[in-house]
């Protein structure tokens, strides 16, 4: 990178050359040293250099990269019900490519870094990765729930993903608290 100052700054040149002059009288020839000094035009490299970061900029806007953050979920669950599980986005410096989530359910408080039981997963693939609309999985809850009913479960995900260009594996984890009842309810609770 040049300094700012250079690039600001007009670029004068110095010119040396020499100039023989022969004549027929002279014995020796004389060698003149003429220095001349004008001012070039500003180089054209400043210009091109705007316009490729303008047109960086540009493009970069134009693709999305995003990342997963966290999970969502009813905050009552009823056994054997249908429910939308919702995996939060975020806007992202890099490429991240989901490829799956697998979930499941223990009696709280759980334990750290686990799905628990009646487990299920999803692959995410290309068309749910970097895209900064939540994404949604159908789930269903598992019948086995019925024992637990009146009870606080923790509703644990793990998300595979690949990230950045070199596709660096990363395991994340997330949990809710839920309610095991009678009704799926419309109110969602969301994972730190």
């Amino acid at each position: 990178m040049h300094n700012s100052n250079a690039i600001k700054r007009r670029i004068h040149a110095t010119i040396c050359f020499q100039t023989k002059h022969a004549t027929p009288n002279q014995t020796e020839p004389p060698t003149a040293i003429v220095e001349t000094t004008r001012t070039l035009p500003r180089p054209l490299i400043s210009v091109n250099m705007r316009t490729t970061a303008l047109l960086t900029t540009a493009l970069s806007a134009a693709l999305t990269t995003a990342r997963l953050t966290g999970l969502a979920a009813p905050s009552t669950l009823a056994p054997s019900s249908p429910f939308n599980l919702t995996l939060i986005t975020e806007n992202y410096i890099q490429s991240v490519a989901d490829v799956s989530i697998a979930w499941g359910f223990s009696l709280a408080p759980g334990y750290p870094l686990t799905l628990g039981s009646f487990t299920s997963s999803s692959y995410l693939g290309p068309d749910k990765s970097n895209q900064l609309e939540n994404v949604t999985i159908a789930a269903t809850a598992p019948a086995e729930l019925e024992e637990w009913k009146g009870k606080e479960v923790v509703l644990a995900g793990s998300l595979f993903s690949l990230y950045g260009a070199s596709g660096s594996p990363s395991l994340t984890n997330f949990n809710v608290t839920i309610l095991v009842g009678d009704e799926t309810s419309e109110e969602l609770i969301r994972s730190d």
